[in-house]
């Protein structure tokens, strides 16, 4: 697999984690489950893997692995404060 230049990287919606306030931001999720667009169409994750340092997602019904960045996510919130026990 080629290396995507960070440009590139930096133009792809779907990679950007962007904060809402100090405290949480938006940000893709790859997860078994999650449903993603391929050019134009809808497919669902598989599973995930971490090989050489970079992120292959692979889907159902597709045997190559995918860069995310070729793939359109609605990003997940997180939040960055613990939550307080009761």
């Amino acid at each position: 697999m080629r290396t995507v230049p960070a440009e590139v990287k930096k133009q792809v919606l779907s990679l950007d984690a962007s904060p809402v306030d100090g405290k949480t931001f938006r940000m893709p999720l790859f997860r078994p489950g999650t449903v993603v667009l391929r050019a134009g169409k809808k497919h669902t994750v598989s599973h995930v893997m971490i090989r050489k340092g970079e992120l292959l997602v692979y889907l159902h019904g597709v045997d190559a692995a995918m860069r995310p960045e070729t793939l359109r996510v609605a990003p997940a919130l997180f939040s960055i404060e613990r939550q307080k026990l009761r």
